[in-house]
Order: structure tokens, then C-alpha cells, then sequence
């Protein structure tokens, strides 16, 4: 029971107790409890923010992770509530990403914590939030990690100034503040999931280090500054926010991206504004077409990494968002590959696997083409048998290749550090 992604929506008590059932009827998503017959008996959470996954059910009690600070929506925290919807709490405090594991009488938790500039570490903590013992903490090799800054969150406005934007700028290995840095958004903006985790770097798929991610070091190493945020549009900050491109995706996305950037960069000198990239793979791919369409004087370069770029190749991904073309023909208006190749300016690196079962070649080829009959330039990465993010039985190779062509296509058009 997932929508469309995160944690199972349907528990069932002990006994005759009925069924707690996760929806977002209020706005955001909570725990409701159910008798069997399917009656209501009460809204068990509250709050302007999203519940994830349960922990366990104790004594009457639950506890479940939840993004509950709100002026950090992109934390998560062990929570606890009496089943009668009262005394709810937050038992965690620490910035970042928790998560709890119960012990089997429901009395003790074991909870990890990291955030972007903590390591995982590990508390035994009881019910009421009181920690125990400090158990594990990872060890970090200061000497490696000491030229790498520490990721720097933001908050910015949305272009129509009614929404937050919350982001992190991944500064160069070596950071001067006194020299100029071009810079690389790593977008990806799908209407299903957020890019950002707020986790330590490198360390595992909750931070910095997941897949869609992993090569930031890479273009930090290379003197690139890196932004990545989550607008308006995107899921676990409720249901208008989420809603907020329903029927019309992706459009205003990049207006929000933009806007966003131009705001952090103003208080930046580092940042060089007049140089910036964008980077996507699959829908950040379709996400940076559409940057060179509608901000081209913001963004000059662009990689497409598997990008569904024809809306209509991508029903199975899209009509849940658009609905279907018959019902929303405006919604599909102007996002074929034809209409992105007329109106995209600006340098473009396409990378693709002809094995793609998420997003077929074929939707490449249909870019290819119409770039070429707008007479467009363009430099083309293709892959033979390769998946959705460039792998195969050969194993990484090809993944690396196409990470090394993203760094020197970037290098090429935007440039390095500036004095």
C-alpha cells in the first residue's frame, strides 16, 4: 500500500482492534484508525507535516517516524501518540534523518541519526525520548575529509513567492571564497519523489551518496559548485504542495529553480551566475530540457541522462500526474521531443542505454531527430545494452564513462574556477 512510493500504508492491531490506514484526507499524510467494518474511529496524528512509517505499537501507544519539524521538512524523527489521538510528541531532536528499531516489548529504542554534517551514530533511548547510552558512532578519517566543505543548506522563495524552497549547495573540494565558481544544478524534480536526503555525505543511499547523486564529488573535485533542491511539486510536504503541478508538469518547475538559484548566488559572491549547468538523469534528464527552454539565460549547458523527453512515450509514468492526453490535451501541449528541439537553446549532452526498459531509446531518437532538423548541435553518449542508469553484465564501466563525459562536457562550456 504505497502513494505512489514510501512506507506501507495499512497496519492491522491486535485482536478485534481494527486497522490503522495512512492518508493525506486532511492535507498532509496521517495515521487514521479503522474498525474492521471499515468505520472511522478517530484521526490518530496531527499536524501540519507528513507521517512516515510506524516503529511499533506499544502499551496502547504509537511510535512512527515523521517529518514533524516543520521549519525542516526534510528531517525525519521517532514520534509517539497515545492510539486516542493525544499526548502526541516528538522524541527526537537532533537535525537530520532518524531512524528508530524497537525492541521487542516496545519499551526501548535503538535510533541512528546523521544529518548532511553529523555521521551516523547510534542512541538507546526509552519511551519518553530520554536518552540511555550513546552506543556507536561512525569514525571519520578527518585528514581525507578536511578539504571537503561541509554542504550548506538554503531557503529560498518560489517564483510566484507563495512556497519554500529548501535546497543544499555542495561546495568544490578545496573551496577558496575568494575565487569564482561555475555551477551544475543536479535536477531531478518528478512528481514522485524527493532528490535530496538529508544524510551524511557518502555514506549511504539516505544521503549524499545515493545513486542519484554519487557523482557530486566527482564534479566538486573538478571545482564546480553543485546545487540540488525540492520545489513545488514534489512529494512529503502535502498535498497542495505536492498537487501544485498536477495536470500541467513540469510547467513552472524550472521558474521555481531559477528564481531559487538566483537567490542563493546574490548572497554568494563565489557563485558565478553567469556560468550554470544543469544535470538530470530520467526525469531530471526531461527537467533539463526544458531548463535550456524555458530559462536559457540562465542555464548554458545541459546533460539529458535518459530523459523522457515525449511526454506521451512515458503514459505509464505520467497520466496518474497529467491524466490522459484525450482528457488533458493542454496539459501535454508543447512537451513532444519536436517542440523541445525548436525551443531549447544552449549547449546539450545526451546520454542514453539502448536496453532502457523504463525509458526506451526510441524516445532519444526522437530527440535526435528533431534536434536535426532544427539544425541544432548536440553531443550524443549511447550506450549499447545498458539500463535505466547505464549498467550492465560489464558491471560500472559504463556509468563511469558516461560521469567522466558529464565532467568534461561541463568543463568545456562553463569553465573552471575564476580569480
Amino acid at each position: 500500500m504505497k502513494w505512489p512510493s514510501g512506507p506501507v500504508g495499512l497496519h492491522f492491531l491486535k485482536g478485534d482492534g481494527g486497522f490503522l490506514w495512512r492518508s493525506d484526507e486532511d492535507g498532509y499524510f496521517h495515521w487514521y484508525h479503522h474498525r474492521m467494518d471499515g468505520a472511522r474511529v478517530r484521526q490518530v496524528t496531527h499536524g501540519d507535516f507528513s507521517v512516515q512509517g510506524i516503529v511499533t505499537i506499544a502499551h496502547d501507544t504509537l511510535f512512527f517516524m515523521a517529518s514533524s519539524d516543520m521549519a525542516r521538512p526534510y528531517d525525519q524523527h521517532l514520534n509517539r501518540v497515545a492510539l486516542a489521538g493525544k499526548d502526541q510528541r516528538q522524541l527526537t531532536q537532533r537535525p537530520g534523518l532518524h531512524r528508530a528499531v524497537a525492541s521487542p516489548n516496545g519499551k526501548h529504542f535503538v535510533v541512528y541519526h546523521e544529518s548532511l554534517s553529523v555521521p551516523t551514530s547510534s542512541q538507546l533511548m526509552d519511551q519518553a525520548g530520554t536518552v540511555l547510552a550513546e552506543l556507536d558512532r561512525a569514525k571519520v578519517d578527518m585528514a581525507i575529509r578536511k578539504d571537503w566543505p561541509a554542504p550548506e543548506e538554503f531557503v529560498a522563495k518560489s517564483a510566484d513567492g507563495k512556497d519554500t524552497i529548501h535546497g543544499i549547495i555542495f561546495k568544490p573540494h578545496g573551496f577558496d571564497p575568494s575565487k569564482r565558481y561555475p555551477i551544475i544544478e543536479r535536477i531531478y524534480g518528478g512528481m514522485q519523489s524527493q532528490v535530496m536526503p538529508r544524510g551524511y555525505p557518502g555514506a549511504n543511499s539516505r544521503g549524499a551518496g545515493s545513486e542519484y547523486l554519487n557523482l557530486l564529488p566527482y564534479l566538486n573535485s573538478l571545482g564546480f559548485v553543485i546545487v540540488t533542491m525540492d520545489s513545488p511539486g514534489t512529494p512529503g510536504r502535502g498535498r497542495a504542495y505536492n498537487l501544485k503541478t498536477h495536470g500541467a508538469w513540469p510547467d513552472g518547475i524550472i521558474a521555481d529553480h531559477a528564481a531559487a538559484l538566483r537567490h542563493v548566488a546574490k548572497s554568494r559572491p563565489w557563485m558565478d551566475i553567469s556560468r550554470v549547468g544543469v544535470a538530470g538523469n530520467s526525469w531530471g534528464g526531461t527537467l533539463a530540457a526544458h531548463a535550456m527552454k524555458d530559462a536559457p539565460d540562465l542555464y548554458k549547458a545541459a546533460s539529458l541522462s535518459v530523459a523522457d523527453v515525449d511526454i506521451s512515450d512515458g503514459s505509464h509514468w505520467i497520466e496518474w500526474h497529467l491524466g490522459t492526453k484525450t482528457d488533458n490535451p493542454e496539459g501535454y501541449a508543447g512537451k513532444s521531443a519536436a517542440d523541445l528541439a525548436k525551443a531549447i537553446e544552449g549547449h546539450l549532452l545526451i546520454i542514453a542505454g539502448t536496453s532502457d526498459a523504463n525509458v526506451p531509446v526510441s524516445n532519444t531518437m526522437k530527440l535526435l531527430d528533431a534536434l536535426a532538423a532544427e539544425g541544432k548541435r548536440y553531443e550524443l553518449v549511447l550506450f549499447p545494452g545498458t539500463n535505466h542508469i547505464h549498467r550492465n553484465a560489464a558491471g560500472d564501466a559504463r556509468y563511469a564513462y558516461a560521469v567522466n563525459r558529464l565532467g568534461q562536457f561541463f568543463n568545456a562550456h562553463l569553465g573552471g574556477p575564476q580569480k
